[in-house]
C-alpha cells in the first residue's frame, strides 16, 4: 500500500460493491487484503473514518427538509443547542458567521410539523429572527475531500428525484439501515443477507440499483473532516435564478447545491441557490470562490463551531 491519503481517497471514491470489497482494494493497491482490513479498522477506531456505507434519500420516504436560521442571545445559546440536538432528524447545526447565528437541517413528514416546532422554539426562548428555508430542490449531497487538492470534491455532481422506496426496494428498510455503517470484515454484506434471508449476490445488485435510481446515496467511506485536517465548512448563498444553475452544477467542489425558498420567517434575503464547500482553511476557499464565482451576487457564511459533532444514528430521519 502506497500512502494512507491514497487508501482513503480509493475508499471514498472507488468503494467497490462486490462480495469481498477491502480484497478488491488490496489487489487495487498491490497490498495484503488483511492489512486492508486492520488498517480500516484503526482508522475507524481514530474517527477518522465515520462510517462506511450509504443511507436512504430522505425524498424516497416522503419526507420533507428545511434549512433553520436562528438569531440566538448568548443568554440563551446553549439551551436551544441542546434542545435542537435532542429532536432527532436534525443532520447539520453549526454556529456561523452572520447575524443569524445557529443553522441546522431538520426533516419531517410535512412542512407544517417543521414550522410548527420552530415557531415553538422561537417561543419559549425569545427569538425574534428566524428563517425557515425549505429545500425545494436538491441537485447534490455528495460529501467527499480530496485529501491532494484540501478541498471538497463531490463525485455525483447531480442527483435526480427518486422513487418511492415502497415502489422499487425488495430490500427491509430495517437492512437498509444496516447498509448506513458496515461491518469492516472480508465480506461485509453477507452478514446482512444471513439476517434477512437476502442472496449475498442479489443484496449486492438491489444496492446498486437503488444508488443508481438515487433512493439510496452512493456507498463510500465517510470521512471526518475535522479529524482529516478539513476544518473549515461554508455556506455559500447565491441570490440568483435557477437559470444559472447548469454553470453551477459543473463544479465538482460544492457538496451540497440546494435550491432553497423562505416557507416561514423575517428573512426573505436568504432564498436562493445553497453551496456547501470544504477546506482545509479559509484561503482554499476564497481562491475557490474569486476563480469560479465572481460573477455572481453571493454571500459566504463560514463555520465557526460545528454544534452536532456526533451525527444521529438515522441519518435520513424516518418514522416506522
Amino acid at each position: 500500500m502506497r500512502s494512507l491519503i491514497e487508501l482513503l481517497m480509493e475508499l471514498q471514491y472507488n468503494f467497490p460493491l462486490t462480495e469481498r470489497p477491502f480484497h478488491d482494494i488490496a489487489l487495487k493497491l498491490d497490498t495484503d487484503p488483511e492489512k486492508i482490513i486492520e488498517t480500516v479498522r484503526s482508522l475507524r477506531e481514530k474517527g477518522i473514518i465515520r462510517r462506511i456505507g450509504s443511507v436512504l434519500n430522505y425524498r424516497s420516504r416522503n419526507l420533507k427538509a428545511a434549512l433553520v436560521a436562528l438569531r440566538v442571545s448568548e443568554k440563551y445559546i446553549d439551551n436551544v443547542i441542546e434542545h435542537i440536538n435532542n429532536l432527532g432528524g436534525v443532520s447539520h447545526n453549526f454556529l456561523r458567521e452572520h447575524d443569524l447565528n445557529i443553522w441546522f437541517v431538520i426533516k419531517r413528514q410535512s412542512m407544517e410539523d417543521i414550522v410548527k416546532i420552530i415557531r415553538e422554539i422561537c417561543s419559549q426562548y425569545s427569538i425574534n429572527e428566524y428563517a425557515i428555508l425549505e429545500s425545494v430542490k436538491t441537485y447534490r449531497l455528495d460529501v467527499r475531500f480530496d485529501l491532494y487538492r484540501g478541498i471538497s470534491r463531490a463525485k455525483i455532481l447531480r442527483q435526480e428525484d427518486p422513487p418511492k422506496l415502497e415502489q422499487v426496494s425488495k430490500i427491509p428498510i430495517e437492512a437498509l439501515r444496516e447498509l448506513m455503517n458496515i461491518d469492516i470484515v472480508e465480506r461485509p454484506f453477507r452478514k446482512i443477507s444471513e439476517k434477512y434471508l437476502i442472496d449475498e449476490k442479489v443484496l449486492i445488485d438491489e444496492i446498486k440499483k437503488l444508488i443508481n435510481l438515487h433512493v439510496l446515496r452512493d456507498f463510500y467511506a465517510v470521512l471526518d473532516q475535522s479529524n482529516i485536517g478539513f476544518r473549515i465548512n461554508s455556506m455559500i448563498i447565491i441570490r440568483s435564478s435557477l437559470d444559472n444553475i447548469e454553470k453551477i452544477l459543473k463544479l465538482q467542489e460544492p457538496t451540497h447545491i440546494v435550491y432553497r425558498r423562505l416557507v416561514d420567517g423575517t428573512r426573505r434575503d436568504l432564498e436562493g441557490i445553497y453551496l456547501m464547500i470544504h477546506a482545509v482553511c479559509k484561503e482554499v476557499i476564497h481562491e475557490f470562490l474569486k476563480k469560479n464565482l465572481s460573477e455572481y451576487n453571493y454571500i459566504i457564511l463560514h463555520s465557526i463551531k460545528n454544534l452536532l459533532p456526533s451525527m444521529p444514528h438515522d441519518i435520513e430521519y424516518s418514522t416506522n
